[in-house]
């Protein structure tokens, strides 16, 4: 099956417009792992933030990784 980035992409912004944790958790990832948009660490962070403050225990892990330089880039 092909993936789809660009389509992944839309669907999640909209989940995480809806507050959706998990739309925002994976908009987080696209970002971080320069999947259908261009890497921007920031915006991943951002993202994270969002999923985390909505909730999802996953992102606040991802968030304390990355602001301590130990997340290993997948």
């Amino acid at each position: 099956m092909k993936k789809d980035f660009k389509k992944a992409l839309a669907l999640f912004e909209k989940a995480c417009d809806l507050n959706n944790s998990g739309g925002c958790g994976a908009l987080g990832m696209l970002y971080e792992n320069d999947q259908g948009v261009e890497k921007n660490s920031k915006k991943a962070a951002q993202f994270y933030s969002k999923a985390c403050k909505l909730g999802n225990q996953e992102t606040c892990e991802i968030l304390k990784e990355l602001k301590w330089g130990t997340k290993s880039m997948r």
